[in-house]
């Protein structure tokens, strides 16, 4: 018999005293005790569980019964057969290292552990699966030779490993009924409808811009504005050559005053250095 639980609570004493009191509870206790066990304690136990187990039922309620987790357990992911205690505990401490940095994201000296430790962790995983996947290479060269029993066993141990459920869960009856009525739908509709409305766009009469011939008189006119623009820029251009002749002349004055004012001045520098030079050795 399966243990069962029962909630207890300030009137369960009440009802369950009431429960024994009733008349089928008191004609299994009158039954209990006529009849004789002699040295037979395990029939015994289990008629006195009954009694109480149905005065329990009679009167308190059941606890609900957890869940059994063997499907959360298969659900599980397995763990990788690289992962070992070292990295496990390195990535437990750069766990907690997370942690702290969501609690501190701006401190630098938390955020600098982190990445180093990141780092360092990412270079060990890559490093215990380079190692795992060489010793597996080796093993199965070594058994391919000596034990072949082994090295086919090993083999099929690490297709199941990488082998995904791949069954549908559609009935052949489904599958079989769809690709049935697959093409049983009538296009014949459709494809009328698209024709009718081709012809109808066919017939209908869009007038542009383009649909007349171009006549003499406009290709005469567009020459004669193309002329005319080709003279406009000539004359912008005889005009900005003049422009720049007079600006180029201004500019040529311009320096030559300069040249002739600092002419000027360097004669009357030299004047002064001499006069000065003569009033001290005079």
């Amino acid at each position: 018999m399966s243990l069962k639980s029962y909630k207890w609570n300030e009137n369960s004493t009440e009802l369950f005293q009431e429960a024994l009191s009733s008349g089928s509870m008191q004609q299994q206790i009158l039954n209990f005790n006529k009849t004789e066990y002699h040295s037979d304690i395990n029939n015994m136990i289990k008629d006195v569980n009954t009694i109480f187990y149905e005065a329990a039922n009679l009167s308190l309620k059941q606890k609900p019964t957890k869940k059994s987790t063997s499907k959360l357990k298969q659900n599980v992911k397995k763990k990788p057969n690289w992962l070992d205690a070292s990295l496990s505990k390195l990535k437990n401490n750069l766990n907690d290292k997370e942690k702290l940095l969501q609690k501190y994201p701006f401190d630098p000296v938390i955020r600098s552990s982190f990445f180093s430790l990141l780092k360092h962790y990412r270079k060990t995983r890559k490093k215990k699966i380079r190692d795992f996947r060489q010793d597996l290479i080796d093993k199965l060269d070594n058994l391919k030779d000596n034990n072949p029993s082994q090295y086919w066993a090993l083999l099929h141990e690490l297709s199941d490993t990488n082998r995904e459920n791949t069954t549908s869960d559609v009935s052949t009856d489904a599958w079989f009924s769809y690709f049935k009525n697959l093409n049983e739908k009538d296009t014949n509709a459709s494809c009328d409808y698209l024709k009718d409305k081709l012809k109808d766009m066919e017939r209908e009469k869009i007038f542009t811009e383009l649909d007349n011939l171009i006549s003499k008189a406009e290709i005469e006119k567009a020459i004669k504005e193309c002329q005319a623009e080709m003279l406009v820029g000539k004359r912008r251009t005889e005009l900005l050559k003049k422009t720049l002749i007079a600006e180029l002349a201004i500019l040529d004055s311009y320096l030559n005053l300069t040249i002739l004012i600092l002419f000027v001045l360097e004669k009357q520098r030299q004047k002064y250095r001499s006069e000065f030079a003569n009033s001290i050795f005079r």
